[in-house]
This record gives structure tokens, C-alpha cells and sequence, in this order.
């Protein structure tokens, strides 16, 4: 593979030179320091780039630790060559002494990082494992036989055995349940296999630049051949000459990665189950999928909303195989069709997830994810789960009949499920918001769905007079249940093939998320943020996955500050829930505590942070706990209307202004939701229905109890909390009296300069991407 007769750069000629001064070089690594240098702008003089410490650094810390495998013992192979072509230009007058040693000097200044990272599994490329690995089994990787002999060995052995020595370093042991990524060996091997064609891409790019840089690079015709070069020239479109570069590169690397070679040429000898293999980067993209789709709407909570998992990974497994995410491909792959046609949508799906594979006839054949699933590979199943999930949601939001709006909206519906910690919801609830019905956003917390009937029966809406609780809306009618069964159907449908796939679940218009579902998108979200790798030496040690993605027990058990600083970026329904939860476990003698941190100031957090899970959570308090709270800026108001209820005088001077300020904000929120559905239903000027009549007569009772007058509250009510403000403001605008819309108006605006300003904020921020379709939905419910 580098006999110099195929070679345009004077390799031989060097490795020869070397010998003959007591060096002997490996013949590879100076093969792929030389081309590298080469391609990296290195002149080209009598067939050998000459060095400078710039190439030197880029070629040993940046190119050589992607392409060159090394055995133990032999890291520095690399070194060595710098060192001998340094020494023979030196030697044929191209380099002065003082250029010669700082030359040697850069080699000597970069050798502990190169050899680092030439061992670091970090950097580990697919084709650089597969290398090492046999050459540690004493096979010789530069003849072909020998190393197709090698990988026919590695496919015989036990799956146990195959599986550990097929382990990438660091990848083996998860730990505890759950406490640490489970599918970290497949991960790992994704991205050694994305590294490698990664690598490729950018040594098609050089090896473009090479060709434009001069008509005559004979060396790089020996590099790729004639053909592939001609291809790589006549590419047209970038996507076509992304796909030719990278098929380039991928052809230069094969000359320093034997197995590489072997495996890619015409697939003489298939690289043995489960060691790196091209398909492997599919869990990659999955998880990144995922990840994408939470950090679009989530991500600025200290931590995740917990969900319920399955009480083990056994369990966890158990549930998987019996599930319809994998079984049904499994079933195909056992029995491979003779007719791809005849069940083409399951085909493609079992071709997807590797369950099924194509011959060289192209004949459909039983693919490597049938020994997984045969042994049961409990990291293998997750990862191929992670990976079939994604795949699914693609499939059912490709079906036009099922309404998808936007590219990867049912994967991110099933995220919402899983960042809503195990609540019930409701169908009829969720179409209406997607029908851009106006719903309470309390309206969850305040008319849980009931979990009634069976699953897989026919959906029908609710009656009318629990659609008007489940909605807190009303005086509906069979029409409005007409104009939303459209919405219903639609959302039944997409909520039903999953629940086929085991990944949620449905009994009459209740549904969730299953738990093994959640701990799919869990380990997805916990191997993109971060993939269990340790910090290298001098790292600040970032928060890990798992308390990134706490379980729920890990959540009760934290202490209610931490707890609070979390749940304040909750979504309202879920932190009540959670919180009560960890009220619960600790057997009601926890309110003391939380009552206390929710009344201590955060640093970088308003009072208006915290208003919902003070206005959730205070009318729960025992009322004896709340005396001392009443003077308190945030939770006075809450805790003077449940001490008032429990029949104690609270005198209205003795709570502070400003958690009366955000008390009557939430009043006017709960007022403003059936308030904005009859705007938007109401035809011409029609707004005198009874609900925006309550709205306007609750801001005349908030406004004449505010010390400074109308004029005075709204303005507090804009700077207080713009955001929420916004809505009701707008809604104010169509106040009767003249005067108070034009004040409205004028406050409006200031909330709309804070939003704009926030906004911008948040776009600039790294890695806060917000925006789509959903954001504007999720906005219209408050």
C-alpha cells in the first residue's frame, strides 16, 4: 500500500536516507508525513516538502493524530520522520543551521502534545481503532489477506468476548442505573466514525486546493489515481463536490489506515459486530436531532424537569423488546421479504435500523442489529432505540394526511412530553391550543384530565360540559366541539402510532409519554451534553449529564434552594407538580423550607421570576406557616389571601406593594384568557361579551386599590413584568374609557421595547436558539 513505485513524493528515497544514518522509519508514518505536509503548503522540492514550525505544529497536533494509526510503543513514529527530513534538507544546502535547530526545536516543543493526542480516545478516528486493534492482535496491517484473516477471527469469537475487545477505550461500565450515559459505547464509536468523515472532507478540500494550486501535481494523481481525480475536477454544485471531496479524501486516508482499505474495497470482509462502522454516526444525528429540538424550547433551566423512568435498566430493556419500536424490524430480519414492495414502509424502517441489510445481488438479508437484538446488548438496544425513535418521528411527520406543520415537529412534541416530567394531558386540551384556541395556561393545573377507558379504542371529545372544565371555557356548543374535532382527529392520529411503538401511551382522551420513552430521550440528551467523556487535565469540570438530566429521585432529594432555582424555569404545570412532589417525600415537614427559599432573593432573578411558582404553590401552604410571610415583597399577597381564608385579618397596608403588584397581575391574567378567546371569536366591533366585561371590571378594582391611580399602576405593571404584561395591556387597549387605553397604549410599548431587547439577548447568546411555529404557539397560551 506504499510501495514507493506507486508513490509520486520521494518517500523511499527518505526512509532510505534514514536507514543509512542508523534511522529507521516507519515507512507509513512517513508516508503520511510527508503527503500531509505537502498538502498542508509545504514546497515541494526533488519529491519532499520542506518543514517549517508552523507546518510542523499543524501536521503533528492537527492533521496526523486523524489519519495516522499507531501500535504501542511506536506514538513517536511521526517525530522521527520530522526529525530525519529536517536533517537531509539541512544536509542538501535548502536550510542554515539556525533554521535547521529551530526547525528540530518546534519538532521537540510539539512531541508531548502530539504523542497525547496521538493516544487521547478523544481523537480517535474509526480507521485508527480498527488498525490498533489488530495490530495489538499481532497482525500484520499492511497485507490485505492477512488483515481480512484478522477481522474473520474477530467475527467468529463469542459476542461477549467480540463486544468487550470491540469496547473503544474509556467506553466500558456504565455505573449505577441510569446514573451515567448508557449507550456510551455506541456514541463513541459514532463519533469516531464521524471524526473520519470529517477528516476525509477536509483532505478532499486540501487535496482540491492542491490540484488548483498547480495543473501539475503528478504526486496526487499517485495519491488518488486518474479517475478519482477527474471526478474530484468535474464535480458541479456544492452537495456533488462535497460527496466527490470527501470520497477523495477518504481514498488518500486509506493509503495510512490498512483495515480501512480492506473493509472499503468492494466490502471483501464485513467489519465484525459491534466495532465502529459507518452506519454508527446515525446515532450521532439522532442524538443531535434531539438535542436541537429540546434547545429550541428549553435549556435555560438550571437543570431538567424529571420524568419517570423504568425502575431499572432491566426493566427498561424488558419494555424496549416488548415494545413496537424495534420488535416489528427484528420480525422482518428473522424472515428477510423476498418483495421489498410488498411492505415497503417497514422495510425501509428495518433498513434504517440496520435490522435489515442488502447482498451483493441487493437482495435483502438480515442485518448486524439482529445479533444485538438476538443477545439482548443492553447499550446496543438503547442506542438503536435512540436512533429508531428519531427515524419514527420522521416517518409519521412525512405523512401529509397527519397535518405536521414544520420539519421535526412530532420529535419535539414527544420532547415536550418528556420536559412536562410525567403529566396526563388531554387531547381535547392540546387541539384546542393548536387550533389557537386561547386556553388558560392554569387550566392543566387546575382541570386535571382523568385517565378513564382503555387504550387503543376509538377517540372521541369529551362532552360538552367537561370540555368547558378541561378548558375553563365557557358556554360551548356542539359547534365549537365540531371545530375542533378536525384538530382532535389529527393530533389522535400522530399520538396513536406512537402509542403502537410503545412510546406513549393513550386511554380515552388522556395521554402521556411511557417511560421507557422518556429514558430514551433522556440518554440522548445526557450523551449530547457531554457523552460521559472526563475533563482532560486543566479543565474546569462542567456540570455532568446526570445532574444536567436528574432522575426524580435525584430531584427529591435536593435541598429546596436548589430545587427552587431549577423549578423557577419550569414550565408552571410541571414545577407544581414536582414540587409537590418533593413536598410528599418528605413527609409535610418540608414547607418550612420551601417557604424560605422561595422567599430569599436570587441574584440575577426578579421577584416576577418566581410569581408562578409562588401563585401555584401558596394556596397549598398551611395557613400557620404563612403569618411570618405576609410582609414579605413576593409572597405577602399570597400569604395574606390564605391566611384571610383560613379567617384571619390581614390588614391590606401590612402587605408590601410590590407582591401586590404581581398578585393583581396574576388576577388579571386568569380574567385576560376567556377575555382574549371572545376577541378573537367576536366578528366586527363586538366586544361587550360577558368575559371581557369581567376583564375590564377586575382592572378597574386592581387600578382604584393601587395608591398612585390607574395611570401609575399600569406603568408598574409594564416594568414589573413586561412580558406577561404585554397580553393584558393589548387587551386594555379596547378599554371603554378613552383615557385608560391611551395609557395602556403608551405602557404597551415599553413592554414591547423590554420583549425586543430580551430577545435579542437571547438570539446572541451561544447555543440559545429560539423560534419555529411551536414558540408562537406556546406563546398564544398566556
Amino acid at each position: 500500500m506504499c510501495d514507493d513505485e506507486a508513490m509520486s513524493l520521494a518517500v523511499g528515497s527518505l526512509v532510505a536516507w534514514g536507514a543509512e544514518r542508523g534511522e529507521a522509519l516507519d515507512p507509513v508514518a512517513a508516508d503520511a508525513v510527508v503527503h500531509l505536509l505537502a498538502l498542508s503548503g509545504a514546497k515541494v522540492r526533488d519529491g519532499l516538502p520542506e518543514a517549517t514550525p508552523d507546518l510542523v505544529r499543524v501536521v503533528l497536533l492537527e492533521a496526523l493524530p486523524q489519519f495516522l494509526p499507531v501500535s504501542a510503543r511506536a506514538e513517536g513514529a511521526a517525530l522521527e520522520v520530522l526529525r530525519v527530513l529536517a536533517d537531509r534538507t539541512r544536509v542538501e544546502g535548502r536550510l542554515n543551521a539556525k533554521r535547521h535547530t529551530r526547525l528540530r526545536e518546534a519538532v521537540d516543543a510539539c512531541a508531548g502534545e502530539h504523542q497525547r493526542l496521538m493516544t487521547d480516545p478523544r481523537e480517535l478516528t474509526s480507521a485508527r481503532f480498527w488498525d490498533g486493534l489488530l495490530r495489538a492482535r499481532g497482525v500484520d496491517v499492511r497485507n490485505a489477506d492477512a488483515v481480512e484473516a484478522g477481522l474473520e477471527e474477530l467475527s467468529r469469537l463469542p459476542y461477549a468476548e467480540r463486544a468487550a475487545l470491540l469496547c473503544l477505550p474509556e467506553a466500558a461500565g456504565s455505573g449505577a442505573p441510569f446514573a451515567q450515559t448508557w449507550a456510551l459505547g455506541p456514541y463513541r464509536r459514532g463519533l469516531a466514525v464521524q471524526r473520519q468523515t470529517m477528516a476525509a472532507a477536509l483532505l478532499g478540500q486540501q487535496l482540491t486546493l492542491a490540484l488548483m494550486r498547480s495543473d501539475e501535481a503528478p504526486w496526487i494523481l499517485g495519491l488518488l489515481g486518474e479517475a478519482r481525480v477527474e471526478r474530484l475536477m468535474e464535480a458541479e454544485g456544492p452537495d456533488t463536490w462535497l460527496r466527490a471531496s470527501t470520497d477523495a479524501g477518504l481514498e488518500a486516508a486509506r493509503r495510512w489506515a490498512a483495515v480501512d482499505a480492506v473493509a472499503g474495497s468492494a466490502q471483501r470482509v464485513p467489519l465484525p459486530v459491534p466495532g465502529p462502522r459507518l452506519l454508527d454516526a446515525a446515532l450521532v444525528t439522532a442524538v443531535g436531532d434531539i438535542a436541537d429540538r429540546y434547545a429550541e424550547h428549553y435549556g435555560d433551566e438550571l437543570f431538567a424537569v424529571p420524568h419517570p423512568l423504568p425502575k431499572d435498566r432491566a426493566r427498561c430493556v424488558a419494555l424496549l423488546r416488548d415494545s413496537g419500536l424495534l420488535a416489528p424490524a427484528a420480525r422482518l430480519a428473522e424472515a428477510p421479504p423476498q418483495d421489498a414492495d410488498a411492505d415497503a414502509e417497514e422495510v425501509r424502517f428495518a433498513l434504517l435500523t440496520d435490522f435489515l441489510d442488502r447482498d451483493a445481488q441487493g437482495a435483502l438479508c438480515a442485518g448486524p442489529s439482529l445479533e444485538v437484538w438476538r443477545q439482548g446488548d443492553e447499550a446496543e438496544l438503547v442506542a438503536l432505540a435512540v436512533r429508531a425513535l428519531v427515524g419514527l418521528c420522521e416517518r409519521i411527520g412525512a405523512d401529509a394526511e397527519l397535518g405536521v406543520e414544520y420539519e421535526g415537529e412530532v420529535l419535539g412534541d414527544v420532547i415536550g412530553l418528556c420536559t412536562a416530567g410525567g403529566q396526563v394531558r388531554s387531547v381535547a386540551r392540546d387541539a384546542a391550543v393548536a387550533a389557537d384556541w386561547v386556553v388558560s395556561p392554569t387550566a392543566e393545573i387546575d382541570a386535571p384530565v382523568g385517565v378513564v377507558g382503555e387504550e387503543a379504542v376509538p377517540y372521541e371529545l369529551p362532552p360538552v360540559p367537561e370540555l368547558e372544565r378541561l378548558l375553563r371555557i365557557g358556554e360551548l356548543d356542539e359547534r365549537d366541539v365540531a371545530d375542533l374535532e378536525p384538530s382532535a382527529r389529527l393530533l389522535v392520529g400522530r399520538l396513536d402510532l406512537l402509542a403502537e411503538a410503545g412510546v406513549v401511551w393513550r386511554r380515552g382522551d388522556a395521554y402521556g409519554l411511557t417511560p421507557m420513552a422518556a429514558a430514551l430521550v433522556r440518554e440522548a440528551l445526557m450523551l449530547a451534553h457531554g457523552g460521559g467523556w472526563p475533563t482532560r487535565d486543566g479543565e474546569r469540570a462542567p456540570v455532568t449529564a446526570a445532574e444536567r438530566f436528574p432522575t426524580m429521585e435525584a430531584v427529591l432529594a435536593l435541598d429546596a434552594d436548589r430545587l427552587v432555582a431549577g423549578a423557577q424555569n419550569w414550565e408552571e404545570r410541571a414545577a407544581h407538580r414536582v414540587l409537590h412532589q418533593w413536598l410528599a417525600a418528605g413527609n409535610g415537614m418540608r414547607w418550612p423550607e420551601l417557604l424560605a427559599a422561595l422567599a430569599t432573593p436570587v441574584q440575577g432573578m426578579s421577584r416576577g421570576d418566581r410569581r408562578g411558582l409562588v401563585a401555584r404553590m401558596l394556596p397549598d401552604a398551611p395557613a400557620e406557616q404563612l403569618i411570618e410571610y405576609t410582609g414579605d415583597p413576593l409572597l405577602g399577597a399570597w400569604a395574606a389571601q390564605v391566611l384571610r381564608a383560613a379567617g384571619q385579618d390581614v390588614a391590606e397596608e401590612s402587605v408590601p406593594l410590590s407582591s401586590r403588584l404581581l398578585w393583581w397581575l396574576e388576577r388579571l391574567q386568569d380574567y385576560a384568557a376567556p377575555a382574549w378567546r371572545e376577541t378573537i371569536s367576536a366578528s366586527g366591533d363586538d366586544t361587550g361579551t360577558p368575559e371581557i366585561a369581567a376583564f375590564y371590571e377586575e382592572f378597574d378594582r386592581c387600578a382604584e386599590a393601587w395608591p398612585d391611580g390607574g395611570a401609575e399602576f399600569l406603568a408598574e405593571l409594564a416594568r414589573a413584568e413586561p412580558f406577561s404584561a404585554e397580553h393584558i395591556l393589548e387587551l386594555l387597549e379596547g378599554h371603554p374609557d378613552g383615557e385608560v387605553a391611551r395609557q395602556a397604549q403608551q405602557a404597551r410599548t415599553a413592554c414591547e421595547k423590554a420583549h425586543h431587547e430580551r430577545t435579542r439577548e437571547l438570539q446572541s447568546a451561544p447555543g440559545r436558539g429560539r423560534g419555529g411555529k411551536r414558540a408562537k404557539k406556546r406563546g398564544k397560551r398566556h
